[in-house]
């Protein structure tokens, strides 16, 4: 894996990632030239396993894959602002996550998120739920740090309550920009590993038909 979407929880409580926002998220990842087509929320894992690209997020535990999706989420940060005791005891579950695994870049869905993380790297706990924060750090969007070897970026928020500001921070362009510099670390198939798939395809076929004409 070597990238990773960070969010601050889940949208909804379904087995899937960007379901609202999927023209933004899923539409985007595939008009960058990732994926030959555009991939259903529900298909998330296939975004892991064929890309190396997963999933995170700071109110849960089900980093990456998604392992407890089935559980009650918390689907607005107006509601998380309220039971911050989520956000510090996930935070520090996907920055071990992060340590262990080790991801070229990770990039936060928003400012929240972004606020929410550095708050608790900077103090060890989240003490208030806001995007401010980022600009008290002086971070613009686009990459804002290397963290523990890890580049970190923050890219407007994906999710339709943004509304206008989508636009105004340029929302699709710099998304489609980021997954335009993630397809280069997706392995490609060389022509040789085709050649050589062709070749033991070849071969399977001569022996049968020497087979049968042995018959």
């Amino acid at each position: 894996m070597h990238t990773v979407v960070i969010g601050t929880s889940k949208s909804k409580n379904e087995l899937g990632y960007y379901i609202e926002s999927k023209k933004k998220f899923w539409t985007l990842i595939n008009v960058a030239g990732i994926t030959p087509n555009v991939l259903e929320p529900n298909q998330y894992k296939t975004l892991i396993d064929n890309y190396g690209i997963g999933f995170g997020e700071l109110a849960f535990d089900h980093v990456f894959l998604g392992e407890d999706l089935d559980n009650e989420s918390i689907t607005n940060d107006s509601d998380l602002s309220q039971q911050l005791h989520v956000l510090n005891t996930g935070i520090p579950k996907l920055i071990q996550h992060l340590l262990n695994t080790k991801p070229k870049r990770i990039v936060f869905n928003g400012k929240t998120a972004v606020a929410a993380f550095y708050q608790f790297i900077k103090n060890g706990k989240v003490e208030k739920l806001k995007s401010g924060f980022v600009k008290e750090l002086g971070f613009e969007y686009g990459k804002i740090d290397t963290w523990n070897g890890i580049e970190v970026y923050m890219l407007p928020n994906l999710s339709n309550a943004a509304g206008k500001t989508w636009k105004e921070d340029k929302g699709e362009e710099r998304w489609l920009n980021f997954w335009q510099m993630v397809k280069n670390d997706i392995p490609k198939k060389s022509k040789n590993n085709l050649w050589l798939f062709a070749l033991i395809i070849a071969a399977i076929v001569i022996t049968i038909i020497i087979l049968n004409q042995s018959k």
